[in-house]
């Protein structure tokens, strides 16, 4: 070995002695730990939808700190159904975890409607991609992500909170829907499935006796000049809070790529107007008028 070799591995031995200092003996366990975890679900991984990439382990960074989760990604099969592959994801979670499952970025969604949850984060403009946090048989935390990127794209990784701050938790969690609207929306459509209404007028909804107020907001029933409604806007009482028009439209199934699952229905944000064509799109910083 040469001088110039001699010097590029102790370089590289004290920089790995000094990012080990700095990341922590924690992060570095964690790191270790994850890499292990993350080779047996990738070894185990038998989703035949779904073809697994490389892994990609947990890295330091001075500036920002680290993330301790190695992962790897699984790209969709070409023209796999979003319902198809948001159910695939859904039972593959099921059967990593010992512990009921937590949703991002709604952690207030029921169990049940998880696959529709995840149809609506694909739909909407703002998709960070659907979560699924749970805990393995041998304690370690995980996440399933389906993006919507690069036509559908599963993440397994670890979810080690300590030693390091993960990434993909920043920002992520929506602030859950005021009461107000999900009790709403679920006594709109449901009362509409009940009894076969189509489109509603002022006085057939109001008939459904719905709250359509609170201290912190209003619904506002749009009327088009055929008395019928097919968009309400939810307005809020504080300066800072945007404003939403919902599209009071049906179901639609085709959009959906699933029948109405019932209480309670997910919601997703979409571009313009004009996309307000199904039940649960809005759109943000919009009074419908």
């Amino acid at each position: 070995m040469n001088i110039k070799q001699i010097q590029k591995v102790a370089t590289g031995l004290i920089m790995a002695l000094f990012l080990a200092g700095c990341a922590g003996p924690q992060f570095s366990a964690n790191a270790d730990r994850s890499s292990r975890v993350v080779q047996e679900l990738k070894d185990n991984f038998n989703l035949t939808d779904f073809d697994p990439g490389e892994i990609v382990e947990g890295s330091y960074n001075f500036e920002t700190g680290g993330n301790p989760n190695a992962y790897f990604r699984a790209s969709a099969k070409k023209g796999l159904p979003i319902q198809d592959a948001c159910s695939a994801a859904q039972n593959y979670a099921l059967s990593l975890s010992k512990s009921p499952l937590e949703f991002f970025p709604r952690t207030d969604m029921k169990q049940s409607h998880a696959v529709v949850g995840c149809i609506a984060d694909y739909l909407d403009k703002y998709s960070q991609g659907f979560r699924w946090n749970g805990t393995l048989e041998t304690g370690e935390p995980f996440k399933v992500i389906l993006y919507p990127f690069d036509g559908k794209t599963l993440e397994v990784s670890t979810n080690f909170q300590d030693g390091g701050a993960d990434e993909q938790d920043m920002g992520l969690e929506l602030m859950p829907e005021d009461p107000v609207v999900t009790n709403f929306l679920d006594g709109f459509q449901s009362n509409r499935v009940k009894n076969g209404i189509d489109l509603y007028t002022k006085e057939s909804l109001d008939a459904v006796g719905l709250k359509t107020e609170s201290e912190n907001l209003r619904i506002v029933p749009i009327e088009d000049n055929d008395k019928f409604i097919r968009k309400f806007a939810v307005i809020y009482s504080d300066d800072f809070t945007l404003s939403r028009c919902f599209s009071a439209l049906p179901w639609n199934e085709e959009i959906w790529r699933i029948s109405d699952p019932g209480p309670s229905y997910p919601t997703y944000s979409v571009s313009s107007v004009d996309k307000l064509n199904n039940f649960g799109s809005y759109l943000i910083d919009s009074d419908c008028k």
